[in-house]
């Protein structure tokens, strides 16, 4: 979460580019003190939590200027003569946020005297109010509340005063505020609450604070996400532990059934899915769609993540995503790191899902040779055939998986291998109407009139199927 920059934060050497054209300090109500940095010069001045507020000096207009000075009687004649009190100076701060800035506490009631909306919105949508409790002190603050500022208006990035004195520290200001009526339970328009924001900055003394104040800790917003959630997603354990500690529900399940587990994969949370392993949550839950987390690790090849899980006890030979193994995933998706895990981790080269499909069948459908040799290596069945005796060679041809053609027949499979009724897998590119793995199969030596058991060559079927290209070309090849 951006915090809203005000230009004046107080924060310890925060350099800003204000105005003023003022030498003499003596009517600032906190000390402070001209310096010079190159030819610019600035005003420092030392507020009452020990900050330092850095002043650029430049000009403005008179009613500025009269603030400055602590003139009240200046300032009641300049706006009786129409001087605008919206006015901005050279840094976009109007006469009230400069009397707030200095405290001083008759020329903000004067201001309010003379009707100055508290509750309009300046930059980035702040109130008055907004700018008093970061840049204030307790009485400015106090008369702005008495004059009916709003206590919990919001700002564009959703911030109240209540919010920001929590985030700086302004604790005085935030008994204020809540003994003004400001909701402490309030909840935005995307559903977050204050739990949500903090943990979203990821700040633990601002989480603790905040749930001290009985803020309900498994509460969701319209994403259906808790504080936990949110931690997890930013991968950052001590604020899952605070939370855990604080009595978040640890094996809680979202609109989807997704985990905390499910979450710190999908974010590649690392350390955060260790640590919610060590309080114990079960490793091969699954969610709505039947994932978990190991198969979601396989879908985006986290292959460290993937080593997490299987030490946390993934079944490796679970098919949790609709009768799918995790290395079938793994081909799927390309992730090769995690086929590797899943190998080395005692998966067997040659285990079906449950459209009794091998690995490597999977890997040549998708054109994997990376995968494919990873298989080989451990003991995949290179030469198995299937339900018509196909084997991997004919399905390669008839998905065009050039790249599986080429491994297939450099590892030892027959270029004119039949299945059961003598198709060769030259035939099942022709009649799947895949062009360029019948030029590959040509190109590696594939007879181009061998007949199958009725007698029909691969051309037969390119003219019964109108494929006139790839009719052409087999008869290039001596085709009939």
């Amino acid at each position: 979460m951006k915090l809203t920059n005000f230009l004046v934060f107080g924060l310890v050497g925060m350099l800003l580019p204000f105005a003023t054209p003022f030498q003499n300090t003596t009517d600032v109500a906190f000390p402070s003190q001209i310096f010079r940095d190159g030819n610019v010069e600035f005003l420092e001045v030392f507020g009452d939590d020990g900050h330092v507020t850095k002043l650029k000096l430049c000009s403005e207009t008179g009613l500025h200027t009269a603030v400055r000075q602590g003139d009240v009687a200046v300032i009641r004649e300049l706006i009786l003569y129409g001087e605008d009190m919206y006015d901005f100076d050279c840094n976009g701060l109007t006469p009230m946020e400069v009397a707030i800035l200095f405290d001083k506490q008759d020329i903000i009631l004067t201001f309010i005297q003379f009707k100055f909306d508290i509750n309009a919105r300046f930059r980035k949508g702040n109130t008055i109010l907004h700018f008093a409790v970061v840049n204030g002190t307790e009485r400015a603050v106090t008369a702005l509340m008495k004059a009916g500022a709003v206590v919990d208006s919001v700002n564009d990035d959703d911030e109240t005063p209540l919010l920001l004195s929590v985030v700086y520290k302004k604790t005085a200001i935030y008994q204020l505020l809540i003994n003004g009526y400001a909701n402490i339970n309030r909840v935005s328009p995307n559903g977050d609450t204050y739990l949500h924001k903090v943990t979203r900055m990821g700040d633990i003394s601002l989480v603790l604070f905040f749930i001290h104040q009985q803020i309900g800790v498994d509460l969701v917003n319209v994403n259906d996400e808790t504080a936990l959630t949110i931690a997890v997603g930013a991968n950052n354990p001590a604020l899952i532990n605070v939370l855990l500690a604080s009595g978040a529900v640890f094996n809680r399940r979202n609109a989807h059934l997704k985990t905390y587990l499910h979450i710190s994969v999908e974010h590649k949370s690392l350390n955060a899915l260790k640590t919610l392993l060590k309080h114990g949550l079960y490793v091969n839950d699954r969610d709505i769609n039947q994932e978990t987390a190991m198969s979601l690790a396989a879908k985006l090849n986290y292959f460290d993540i993937a080593n997490v899980l299987i030490a946390h006890g993934a079944n490796v030979k679970d098919r949790p995503n609709y009768g799918q193994t995790y290395m079938h995933l793994a081909i799927l998706y390309n992730s090769v790191d995690v086929a590797r895990i899943l190998l080395e981790n005692g998966f067997p080269a040659d285990f079906r899902n449950l459209t009794n499909h091998s690995p490597m069948f999977a890997a040549v459908e998708c054109n994997n040779t990376s995968i494919l040799d990873l298989l080989k290596v451990y003991g995949a069945d290179i030469f198995e055939r299937f339900r018509a005796g196909e084997t991997l060679l004919h399905i390669a041809a008839s998905r065009n998986s050039i790249g599986s053609i080429k491994w297939l027949t450099r590892n030892g499979i027959d270029i004119n291998v039949p299945d059961s009724t003598h198709y060769t897998p030259l035939h099942y590119a022709v009649i799947g109407g895949e062009i360029e793995a019948v030029r590959e199969l040509l190109d590696i030596g594939a007879d181009v009139n061998r007949k199958d058991a009725y007698g029909r060559t691969p051309y037969f079927y390119a003219q019964q199927k109108n494929f006139a290209k790839i009719g052409d070309l087999l008869i290039s090849r001596g085709g009939y």
